[in-house]
């Protein structure tokens, strides 16, 4: 993200005492410049099943069937649901 973006979000956010204070407390935040969204809203919907414990171990196994690499959608879409399924993923949050 690029820091002009961040600059104009934290003066921004400074207008809230509260939020002033965390920012004088701990500063600019570290923001990972990736776009890798795809990824991110998989890990959002491993995650919003169960504790943070449990849905780790289910994504985890999620990134096992991809050697442990992250996996682009197109290979998401190649794996039957019931392999999804065998991992942990709960057919109400079937990714694909």
């Amino acid at each position: 993200m690029k820091k002009a973006v961040i600059d104009n979000a934290l003066e921004h956010l400074r207008r809230d005492p509260k939020m002033e204070i965390l920012i004088d407390k701990f500063g600019s935040p570290n923001i990972n410049g990736r776009n890798d969204y795809f990824n991110a809203l998989s890990k959002s919907i491993i995650y919003q099943q169960l504790s943070g414990k449990a849905a780790k171990t289910i994504y985890n196994r999620f990134l096992g069937l991809f050697d442990n690499q992250l996996p682009k959608a197109e290979e998401v879409l190649k794996i039957d649901l019931s392999t999804l399924r065998s991992i942990g993923v709960s057919q109400k949050n079937q990714i694909t």
